[in-house]
């Protein structure tokens, strides 16, 4: 190796992105004596996932980041998300994004996210191909389906025979039959997207929830715009309070995503932080400005890793470009948001 081509020896540390107050968390390396990032004992933490690829027009990355908390504690990311690509008896191509987020009150909630975003990823790739299916087919009967199809699947698993005995990958090491439902619970959010724009730039996109995980969609313009399930929030159950698989009520709705818009799926470790009612918070100014167009990898796992004294949830999100050719981002050394 020549002498021009020898590796620089002295790399330094990526800078933390800071968001208004910083957390004492924050300000120790993951190998500092403090010993605020614990390993996970059993293994599974998740500390940092990725997946990003293009398909169609399409320019897609997810990140999921095991919170403060759990590091602490050395529990593992209880967020999940699953991705594929489907395509119809028609030829029509679309890609199927899946994010979960395991409820802390729940014992599994960990395995039950991974195994949720894995399985319903699965069933509507395989309902896309199926000679029936239409958006609208697919509305009216999702329900019933994550009810036939994946609860049973999610529900039921084989353990091991003797204590030496080794559980499938991942799967709890007791009996199914022992688990109740609600130590299984997850948010789900789901979105169906056709991997190339429609008739003058539109597309029509299928998104489902149950629980608080939102979705939102980056327009152009920087703003970020909530879409809605047409749900009254009266005090009464809705999908906001409720959790699968103890319910499989999913609350649908098509929206219309344009040329040059993003699609973000998110858990709420970061989508409690982009906007409340009185319009765009910190850290949803700053995502707004740098995720119009899609980021190399290493700096969205640096966005979605950001530090704020009020944040110590798990963090993911599915972000879903439709004009993977726009311009990138400018990238900055700005290492704090005030």
């Amino acid at each position: 190796m020549g002498e021009e081509s020898r590796p620089d020896d002295s790399a330094r540390p990526v800078t933390t992105l800071r968001i208004g107050d910083a957390s004492s968390f924050g300000d120790n390396q993951w190998w500092s004596n403090r010993d605020w990032h614990q390993l996970v004992a059993d293994g599974f933490g998740a500390d940092v996932a990725c997946d990003a690829g293009t398909v169609g027009e399409l320019a897609i990355a997810a990140i999921s980041v095991r919170g403060h908390k759990h590091r602490v504690d050395g529990l593992p990311n209880e967020d999940s998300f699953a991705i594929r690509v489907a395509k119809s008896k028609v030829g029509e191509e679309f890609v199927v994004l899946v994010l979960c987020d395991g409820l802390s009150s729940a014992t599994h909630s960990a395995f039950a996210a991974r195994r949720t975003s894995s399985l319903v990823a699965d069933m509507l790739r395989r309902i896309i191909a199926d000679d029936a299916f239409t958006m609208q087919a697919l509305s009216y009967g999702l329900s019933q389906c994550l009810r036939e199809f994946v609860v049973p699947e999610l529900t039921t698993w084989s353990s091991p025979a003797t204590a030496l005995s080794l559980p499938a990958y991942g799967v709890p090491s007791v009996e199914s039959s022992n688990v109740q439902p609600s130590e299984l619970l997850v948010t789900l959010t789901i979105a169906i997207v056709p991997t190339t724009n429609g008739e003058k730039g539109a597309s029509d996109v299928l998104l489902g929830t149950i629980g608080d995980s939102p979705a939102y969609v980056l327009l152009k313009n920087g703003d970020w715009l909530k879409p809605s399930y047409g749900e009254q929030d009266d005090g009464v159950l809705t999908t906001a309070t409720a959790a699968f698989p103890k319910t499989t009520d999913i609350a649908v709705t098509q929206i219309i995503l344009y040329e040059g818009d993003c699609l973000c799926l998110m858990s709420d470790g970061v989508g409690n932080f982009i906007q409340n009612k009185s319009g765009q918070l910190r850290l949803g100014k700053h995502l707004a400005e740098v995720w119009k167009t899609p980021r190399d990898i290493p700096t969205l796992v640096r966005d979605v890793s950001f530090d704020l004294r009020s944040a110590d949830d798990d963090r993911t999100v599915i972000l879903c470009w439709t004009d993977r050719e726009a311009e990138d981002t400018e990238i900055t050394d700005e290492t704090e948001v005030s």
